[in-house]
């Protein structure tokens, strides 16, 4: 497995890198690749994990905007 998949500094490009292959690869083409249910099942975790990673970061940037906007609000 790369490492650069593991890390969240090179997430972003990782993602990125596995969305062109597999939206460029036919389906065919990636079932001939021997031991691909394997690989792809093994990047499932970590592509959940920046997900969940990401996901929380934006709620916490949108509640940090609600709580500025209350703030300036109220002066």
């Amino acid at each position: 497995m790369s490492p650069y998949h593991l890390s969240s500094r090179d997430s972003q490009a990782a993602q990125m890198v596995l969305q062109s292959i597999l939206l460029q690869t036919a389906p065919e083409s990636l079932l001939e690749i021997p031991g691909i249910g394997g690989i792809l099942a093994e990047l499932l975790p970590y592509t959940k994990r920046h997900y969940d990673r990401l996901n929380k970061s934006r709620q916490d940037v949108s509640l940090l905007n609600f709580y500025w906007k209350q703030m300036r609000v109220a002066n």
